[in-house]
């Protein structure tokens, strides 16, 4: 009996030091709960965007500029019936643009594009797999320039979610990215990718590979 005891009570001990690191270490919890970061690789990326079981991807290619400039660009694909309200509608490849990147609700970027530098990244995005049947979410983080490429500055992060237009409406594709909420961090970075495991603990590889915090 006493060594039982003394069992519980090691386990316990245990189990306090472990959450009493997490809460010193300041890494903070996501909005999303227990999110699953898509590993994304140069390439192309079998992706599951409408959350249907159906097929999409994501295909991720490098712009070299023979500086420390060079970036990472992203472009998402369905394939999936141009009317989503016609059961007999032909399936296509479609692409799935980004709207209100812009501040106007009918701009889109069909191109997603990082932003590089030497020392740090200050534009990257996750990609979190829906569950349940639901499409998947798109987290792009942006840090200010502020001084310069290698310095700490405020990062914000906006979350887009997939939209389909069953209403037709005009200037609309039948898939799109639409901004639904801004997250501002709270503390400063250099690079976005430590902001994005610090601030949301979705640290997972986007389009540049993270090796940690700098």
């Amino acid at each position: 009996m006493n060594m039982n005891r003394s069992r519980s009570s090691l386990a316990l001990s245990i189990a306090i030091a472990l959450l009493s690191a997490q809460a010193a270490s300041g890494q903070r919890s996501s909005p999303m709960g227990d999110p699953r970061v898509v590993r994304l690789h140069d390439g192309r990326n079998a992706l599951d965007i409408v959350g249907d079981g159906g097929t999409g991807e994501v295909d991720i290619a490098v712009r070299e500029n023979f500086n420390a400039h060079g970036h990472h660009v992203a472009i998402f694909f369905v394939r999936a019936p141009l009317d989503p309200g016609e059961a007999r509608s032909p399936r296509a490849w479609q692409v799935v643009p980004f709207f209100g990147v812009h501040g106007d609700s009918l701009t889109a970027d069909e191109l997603f594009g990082t932003t590089e530098g030497a020392d740090c990244t200050l534009r990257d995005l996750r990609v979190i797999a829906g569950s349940g049947g639901r499409p998947v979410t798109v987290v792009v983080g942006e840090r200010e320039l502020a001084g310069g490429y290698a310095d700490s500055a405020s990062v914000r992060f906006q979350y887009y979610e997939l939209r389909v237009n069953r209403s037709e409406s005009v200037g609309y594709p039948t898939y799109r990215f639409a901004p639904t909420r801004v997250v501002q961090a709270k503390g400063r970075y250099c690079d976005v990718d430590d902001a994005f495991q610090q601030e949301l603990g979705l640290g997972g590889a986007g389009l540049v590979e993270w090796n940690g915090p700098r």
